[in-house]
């Protein structure tokens, strides 16, 4: 289950990334909290404030998450579920926030940021996925 939670977080990871934080609505109360979800990131990609999520969004976002995946799955399968999710969001946040902020030497961790970066100096309609490049590439997004 913890597993099938990692999963689940990468797909989501990218889900978000494409379709809302890339959100143009017309609408400008909705565009505005796209803004401060993340196209304040790409104005200042480097900022050291802006690579990680808030706490503050993040822990009750984190437990209406934890609440419905026990609804829907019972206590131990939920909470399984939810330690593979959170860890896959660990993984991201902190692969993001080194892609900003840190030399990747290593050849696997230079690729994920060379990967990354493009989004943001190439092409921000490409790219989606931080942690599993891979992602882009069964989706027809990856530069």
């Amino acid at each position: 289950m913890i597993a099938g939670g990692l999963v689940v977080w990468f797909i989501f990871e990218y889900v978000m990334h494409r379709f809302l934080f890339h959100l143009k609505s017309g609408n400008r109360h909705i565009d505005a909290l796209v803004w401060m979800m993340h196209t304040n990131h790409h104005i200042q990609p480097s900022h050291r404030l802006r690579t990680l999520m808030p706490l503050s969004v993040s822990l009750p976002l984190a437990a209406l998450f934890e609440l419905g995946a026990i609804a829907v799955f019972g206590l131990a399968t939920g909470t399984a579920l939810m330690a593979g999710f959170v860890l896959g969001y660990f993984i991201y946040d902190l692969t993001h926030y080194a892609c900003h902020n840190f030399e990747m030497k290593s050849p696997w961790a230079a690729r994920v940021k060379r990967h990354h970066l493009k989004h943001h100096y190439v092409s921000d309609e490409h790219n989606f996925s931080i942690t599993v490049p891979f992602i882009d590439s069964l989706f027809s997004t990856r530069d």
